[in-house]
């Protein structure tokens, strides 16, 4: 006899549903979307779409705790628009009319639903295929919904039919006159201020940037991308595309000192340009350039930080890749061991972008979303392969570049010029000196002083010396010095300290000297024993500014002579005895 307790009887169970769909909806919600990785899954649809003016716009207001944030997000494009039987399935996550290809930019149909549910818990979408034609209407509440689910309505977590609502004019003022399609994120609840960035202002200027980057092979093709407002010009990380984000900014550079503007300012080398990739077992293959940045970036060491730098990014493109996956950026990003002994600080003038179509996906391990790529470790490998040599002559040629510059440098200002003008605007975040001040007529005649000890005679030439070196808080010289003093240091008030070096020292006859030799070319050696050498004489001028701006901490700096007079002294006198072989 069977024991009907011990055996279920499957006919009269109830299946049990795959997915908690709400519960899975807001799950999804932490699909890890960056905001302009998010807005880029419904420019791709845009984009798609042939659009050719495509207006992102986030609106700011301010909550009950007082704190800024963003309350909905439009997304507007004059694209060929949506009919209706895709208009009624867009919010469906999984569908797309793409779906699977491999001659478009998307194929899965989950990207711009997670990007939206990411940051809002509304999704509404407007969509027409001319000027004449209504404009039709689908919307997704995910609020509702959980509260339907909850209530036990058997068509809770289902999209209504399309309906002929125009676009709300509090979201959209201006929706496109002929076809088009309108976008808008609404109860956002995840961009205060404070969380997603600092402030509403740092929010678009992100927004702006990676979006110029991510479409700027669209934006140099024709594509009008405006983010608040503001039209981006394509930011090319490899310096090749004309009228650029980066043309712009050098050009007013230019401007602003008074140098010849150019159109374009092109990559100073470009070392690979779209070299195969070729990948046998799916008969396809990737492409791989390599670029070093424009002369009028690299300009000389010690500039990859500042103002210029920073309005560039490059201070923030150190180590980077960019893999473009059909004209689309999808991962900007540090790739482990890729370069040849590690990322050095000169990387950031490096520009390396991987293309490849969607035929490759699987090997570059692209995902359903289209943030983050993982080349496969054979795949890994090859390109690691072809970029030891690329990145080994680019930074040979961001060295050489440099070197020439410190050699013209030091003709019209001395061997320590480049490395006290990178000091100087470092000094800007360090504490404040509070060595006491010299009166004006003190100093300048500290400065005159110099000049002539530097080999100025003529007044002209004093003057312009004592005006380009006033400016700064340190000025370095080595010069002749009497007895065995290695430093002879004068303290102008505040930061500002004027050093001589005593060339007749014998730590700087027998160490720095031979070694700034090197570095000039005046002696045959490799190009790691020149950047050595560099590095060594750099770090002793930069020990000498240290040691200066930090006795400027006291207020009557002068209690330090006896100290560094000795110092020197004995530093010779050690030397002649231990060094003397």
């Amino acid at each position: 006899m069977t024991n009907s307790i011990l055996k279920p009887n499957p006919a009269a169970e109830k299946r049990e549903p795959v997915i908690q769909t709400v519960q899975a909806l807001l799950a999804l919600r932490d699909s890890g979307f960056s905001l302009p990785a998010a807005l880029a899954e419904v420019v791709d649809n845009s984009i798609e779409a042939k659009a050719r003016n495509i207006e992102v716009t986030l609106h700011e207001a301010v909550g009950r705790s007082g704190k800024g944030h963003v309350d909905y997000i439009t997304i507007v494009d004059d694209g060929i628009g949506m009919p209706r039987k895709d208009l009624a399935k867009y919010l469906v996550i999984g569908f797309s009319t793409r779906w699977m290809r491999k001659d478009t930019i998307g194929k899965y149909g989950v990207g711009a639903k997670l990007a939206a549910l990411n940051f809002g818990r509304c999704i509404d979408v407007w969509s027409r295929q001319d000027g004449k034609s209504p404009w039709l209407h689908v919307s997704m509440d995910l609020t509702a919904m959980d509260e339907a689910e909850k209530r036990g309505e058997s068509d809770a977590v289902t999209i209504a039919p399309p309906d002929d609502t125009p676009p709300l004019e509090e979201w959209v003022p201006k929706p496109p006159k002929g076809s088009g399609t309108v976008v808008v994120w609404s109860d956002v609840d995840r961009l205060e201020a404070g969380r997603a960035h600092d402030n509403f202002d740092g929010l678009v200027r992100e927004a702006r940037r990676e979006l110029a980057r991510i479409f700027r092979e669209f934006i140099n093709g024709g594509v009008k991308l405006k983010v608040n407002g503001y039209v981006l010009a394509a930011a090319d990380p490899l310096f090749q595309m004309s009228g650029s984000f980066a043309d712009v900014i050098l050009a007013e550079e230019a401007k602003k000192n008074k140098r010849a503007v150019l159109d374009h300012y092109p990559p100073k080398l470009v070392i690979a340009d779209r070299e195969e990739i070729y990948i046998k077992d799916a008969d396809a293959s990737a492409y791989l350039t390599v670029t070093v940045a424009p002369a009028a970036v690299l300009r000389e060491r010690g500039k990859g930080g500042d103002d210029l730098a920073r309005s560039l990014h490059i201070n923030e493109a150190q180590g980077l890749i960019s893999f473009v996956r059909f004209k689309r950026e999808i991962s900007y990003t540090i790739v482990p061991r890729m370069f040849p002994s590690g990322i050095r600080e000169s990387d950031r003038f490096i520009g390396i972008e991987v293309s490849f179509d969607p035929d490759l996906d699987e090997y570059f391990g692209v995902r359903n979303v289209k943030h983050g790529v993982v080349p496969q470790f054979e795949l890994r490998n090859r390109i690691r392969t072809m970029l030891k040599p690329y990145i080994n002559t680019a930074r040979k040629v961001i060295q050489e570049q440099w070197r020439e510059q410190d050699r013209k440098n030091k003709v019209n200002g001395g061997e320590h010029e480049s490395v006290v003008v990178a000091a100087a605007e470092v000094d800007k975040g360090l504490p404040k000196a509070r060595a006491v001040a010299l009166s004006e007529a003190a100093a300048l005649q500290i400065y005159r002083d110099l000049a002539k000890d530097v080999g100025h005679e003529d007044p002209a030439a004093v003057k312009d010396y004592v005006d380009r070196v006033s400016a700064r808080p340190f000025t370095v010289e080595t010069v002749d010095v009497a007895g065995k003093q290695f430093l002879d240091i004068h303290y102008l008030g505040g930061s500002k300290v004027v050093v001589r070096v005593n060339k007749r020292h014998k730590f700087y006859r027998e160490i720095w000297a031979p070694l700034l030799a090197v570095n000039n070319g005046e002696v045959e050696a490799s190009d790691d024993m020149k950047t050595l050498a560099r590095r060594a004489t750099d770090a002793f001028t930069l020990m000498v500014i240290a040691y200066a701006r930090a006795t400027a901490m006291n207020d009557d700096p002068s209690e330090y002579e006896e100290l560094s007079s000795y110092w020197g002294i004995f530093l010779d006198t050690l030397m002649s005895k231990v060094m003397s072989e």
